[in-house]
């Protein structure tokens, strides 16, 4: 969201972002994901480019 904003995209000052769950469930996923990432980084979570348009759209 930032980066569009960046490149001049018109973004809402407030859009409410749903936070990662990271459980039982799927912790696996994302420590075999780990050695993707600097030891000084952290892991994120995958994430959908439509789903943040659609975020951005409705809250516009």
């Amino acid at each position: 969201i930032a980066v569009k904003a960046l490149q001049g995209e018109d973004i809402p000052a407030f859009v409410e972002v749903p936070l990662p769950i990271i459980d039982d469930s799927n912790v696996d996923e994302y420590l075999a994901r780990a050695g993707d990432f600097p030891a000084d980084g952290y892991i994120f979570s995958p994430w959908d480019e439509a789903l943040f348009a659609d975020i951005i759209a409705g809250s516009k």
